[in-house]
């Protein structure tokens, strides 16, 4: 038989909807048929058939699957039989089967897509090279668009599955739509047994009171006490938006990456699962900013998770009045023209959040970063007088990198409805710069981008 994947099982379930299907992919390693009896257990609680698919990587099998060669892979066809069998003896629920060809993440997703998953489970089996089941588990994470359950401790779940604990999640936040959909996908896993979920957020202690307005901390490795109060209710108000029942909220002071930070909290606190939420990076943004899921995926040595946006939510929707306008200027006249616009969109007692973007690497000495916090102040001078009757709440944020990037990611992270720049902050070369800004936010930004335009000379 031809089987050289490198997962160990695939699960996917849509656990709000009765009677849809969970999907086990299996590679018939030791470490897919034990994922493939937790995704039974799973499927048997939620109520839900089984679709057992094997990718094959016989170089045969995109040429002859459908038609009278197909014989050719009998092996693999009596072994994707026999695992249905016994998965179906394990859990006395129905088992279909299908016969895939590889690429092996390419026919992982579109059968994620194609029934509208919400979760999938993979098992890398340890019998392969590291890098190379390290490889598929990435380009699984990036392009996957359901979230990915990754086992790599199996006893939590079975111990779990057999009623004996509850399940102990950790999910990561930075308080953006990402790590809300994290944190719902964490509490509909309620749905097959008792969770106890901790919300985890990392946060930099200078970037943390730049984009509150308050000052810089004495020490750059603490948190003021009242961001940490802020943190906090920023939180709160995002597990009740998410509708998750919370144990613990972890906050810590953090300069390294996040995912560091993330990995040794999820150790230390002795998490069966850690959830991050994803947003869609090109290959380029991660090779230069790099991607908090991607390097959880990496360095957690726990289960972990990644939530992706939805397939749902990418659907036509009935636009509605904004009530998250992300407004960038360069702090110039004709850069501040896209603020009164966004205030203008927002619906009453709706939220602008105001963005400076400083072209800097990510090393930025502490003096510099005193003389950026100043830019708030000044990025407070732009607020129209209007919007405190109208109940329109701003934050402030100088942030710091290529301004598309930062734009967009920042967007993507605040969940806005809108995001307002201008088309050109300075004349010459500086507009054309400006102009390319606008441009590139505009071909990758997930939301309605608002360009206004200079005064015509």
């Amino acid at each position: 038989m031809s089987s050289g994947a490198a997962f160990g099982a695939l699960v996917l379930v849509r656990w709000e909807v009765p009677g849809m299907t969970l999907v086990v992919a299996t590679d018939f390693s030791a470490e897919a048929q034990r994922a493939g009896m937790i995704a039974a257990g799973m499927a048997a609680r939620a109520g839900v058939s089984l679709h057992l698919v094997h990718a094959s990587t016989d170089p045969r099998a995109p040429f002859v699957l459908g038609t009278s060669e197909e014989h050719l892979l009998a092996d693999e066809r009596k072994a994707l039989a026999d695992a249905a069998s016994a998965l179906r003896a394990t859990a006395n629920i129905p088992v279909e089967e299908e016969l895939a060809a590889s690429p092996i993440a390419d026919a992982i997703t579109a059968a994620a897509e194609r029934v509208v998953a919400m979760a999938l489970v993979i098992a890398p089996p340890r019998r392969l090279a590291p890098t190379f089941g390290r490889n598929i588990a990435e380009r699984l994470a990036r392009q996957s668009r359901v979230p990915i359950l990754m086992v790599r401790a199996p006893e939590a779940f079975e111990a779990w599955l057999r009623g004996e604990r509850p399940l102990r999640v950790m999910v990561g936040s930075d308080v953006g739509a990402a790590s809300t959909r994290a944190l719902r996908f964490a509490e509909q896993l309620t749905r097959v047994g008792p969770v106890e979920i901790t919300v985890a957020c990392v946060a930099g202690p200078d970037e943390t009171s730049i984009r509150l307005g308050l000052p810089l901390p004495p020490s750059g490795n603490a948190l003021l006490p009242a961001a940490e109060t802020a943190l906090r209710g920023e939180l709160a108000a995002q597990i009740q938006s998410a509708g998750a029942r919370v144990e613990n909220v972890i906050i810590r002071a953090g300069t390294a990456a996040p995912e560091t930070h993330l990995s040794v909290l999820a150790e230390n606190e002795r998490a069966d699962l850690l959830v991050v939420g994803t947003r869609k990076h090109s290959w380029v943004e991660e090779v230069w900013s790099g991607s908090v899921s991607r390097g959880v995926v990496r360095a957690a040595s726990t289960n972990v998770a990644c939530v992706p946006r939805s397939l749902v939510e990418d659907k036509p929707s009935v636009p509605h009045t904004p009530r998250v306008v992300v407004a960038a200027t360069d702090l110039s006249p004709l850069g501040d023209m896209a603020v009164p616009f966004a205030y203008g969109l927002v619906a009453d007692g709706g939220k602008v959040h105001l963005l400076h973007v400083v072209d800097a690497g990510p090393f930025v000495h502490k003096l510099e970063r005193v003389r950026d916090a100043e830019l708030v102040n000044r990025l407070g001078e732009r607020i129209p007088p209007e919007a405190k009757a109208r109940h329109v709440r701003t934050e402030k944020h100088v942030l710091f990198g290529r301004a598309a990037d930062e734009i967009v990611k920042y967007a993507e992270r605040a969940g806005a409805d809108v995001v307002c720049v201008g088309s050109h902050g300075r004349s010459g070369v500086g507009a054309a710069v400006l102009g390319s800004v606008s441009q590139e936010v505009i071909a990758r930004s997930r939301c309605p981008v608002l360009v206004v335009p200079g005064p015509r000379e």
